[in-house]
């Protein structure tokens, strides 16, 4: 998920973790469905609009 990309890149940049760095990936999945869960209709039609 957009999620455990950003924060795996800033553990990364920022030197706390490396390619070998395990981030649980369960989490960052939740956190995506409740993100599409509760602002995906609106950006949907936000999406929607611009085409």
């Amino acid at each position: 998920s957009l999620s455990g990309t950003i924060i795996g890149l800033l553990l990364i940049v920022t030197k706390r973790g490396g390619m070998k760095y395990a981030l649980p990936f369960g989490t960052f999945l939740a956190l995506g469905a409740a993100a599409a869960a509760t602002v995906g209709p609106a950006v949907l039609q936000w999406y929607l609009g611009l085409l």
